[in-house]
């Protein structure tokens, strides 16, 4: 899923570049119609002045789609280091909280047999780095 949304994004970044380039390209263009003469000073800088205006929204946008890149990455960077470190995460856990984490984690508790290992069923956040069956 990770690389499917920064692809996303990639491919969403490269479509602003190119309208970025297109609307440049535009206002080069009008630059040059007002220096042959095909436009007015005031015709020139109504278009001049929207194609500043587009310009400035694609770049705003591009901005945007960056941030949300980060943030994703940042968000499932954060949440495997916090799942690969459990146990630090039990330590810093206030001991009223302690149960609820457990239960988060081993959904149907820890069994315990004499001379026998126990058969975990892990939560969710487990399976996520992990996949096991529960039965």
């Amino acid at each position: 899923m990770k690389m499917e949304n920064k692809a996303k994004f990639e491919i969403e970044a490269k479509q602003y570049e190119v309208r970025l380039a297109e609307l440049e390209g535009k206002k080069k263009r009008i630059c040059e119609m007002r220096e042959d003469g095909s436009y007015t000073k005031e015709e020139f800088l109504e278009r001049k002045q929207e194609m500043d205006n587009q310009v400035a929204a694609v770049k705003i946008s591009m901005a945007e789609c960056k941030i949300d890149q980060f943030d994703i990455e940042a968000a499932l960077a954060y949440a495997t280091a916090f799942l690969r470190d459990l146990g630090r995460q039990w330590f810093d856990l206030r001991p009223e909280t302690r149960p609820r984490f457990q239960r988060l984690l081993f959904p149907d508790g820890i069994p315990y047999t004499r001379n026998k290992p126990p058969h975990l069923c892990i939560g969710v956040g487990i399976k996520v780095l992990e996949p096991r069956n529960c039965q």
